[in-house]
């Protein structure tokens, strides 16, 4: 039986990893700051560093970031394979990633309901899947790797804002999304 890293060591290497994953596009404003800040927690000695509760919560951000290979940084295998890694930098992911990234824009999806209004769904049913595809964690960091201008998407949700489609405040974070992602 292979020897048991000690917690020292997982600290020091979900820290790490921590901060690399920080970076990802995946991630919203508020998700990027609370893992570099899990990354500096988790380098402190003693009962200034690391709980359990952190530990999960770190991990499960490192596996919505999505990072496939992490150059630099000694994990032990059993930590790669949780968190779904590249064993060897140079390989490619171990496991696809947990989430795909959406083949159409959500605010395009939103175009495409607004006909559907209370012609095939009740005013309910709209309402739901509004919801539905504003909650998408994908809405505000769409295209962002494939170069697709944040001032556009601005000006899409301008228009469904103006429409009706969404309200005000849900334009609002909307755009505060796809700001925090250019």
């Amino acid at each position: 039986m292979p020897p048991t890293p000690s917690l020292k060591s997982v600290d020091k290497a979900l820290a790490g990893i921590a901060g690399l994953a920080s970076k990802s596009a995946k991630l919203s404003a508020a998700e990027k700051r609370e893992l570099k800040a899990l990354a500096l927690k988790g380098i402190k000695p003693g009962r200034q560093g690391f709980s359990v509760a952190d530990r999960a919560r770190c991990a499960w951000l490192i596996r919505k970031a999505g990072p496939e290979s992490l150059p630099n940084v000694k994990t032990p295998r059993w930590l790669r394979r949780l968190l779904r890694l590249a064993e060897n930098p140079e390989q490619g992911a171990l496991v696809p990633p947990i989430r795909a990234v959406p083949a159409q824009d959500p605010l395009a999806r939103l175009d495409k309901l607004v006909p559907l209004r209370g012609k095939l769904l009740s005013e309910g049913q709209f309402e739901l899947q509004r919801l539905k595809i504003l909650a998408d964690p994908e809405i505000g960091t769409f295209g962002v790797a494939d170069g697709i201008d944040p001032l556009d998407r601005l000006s899409k949700v301008g228009q469904h804002e103006t429409s009706g489609t969404i309200t005000a405040d849900q334009a609002a974070r909307v755009t505060e999304q796809i700001l925090d992602a250019a």
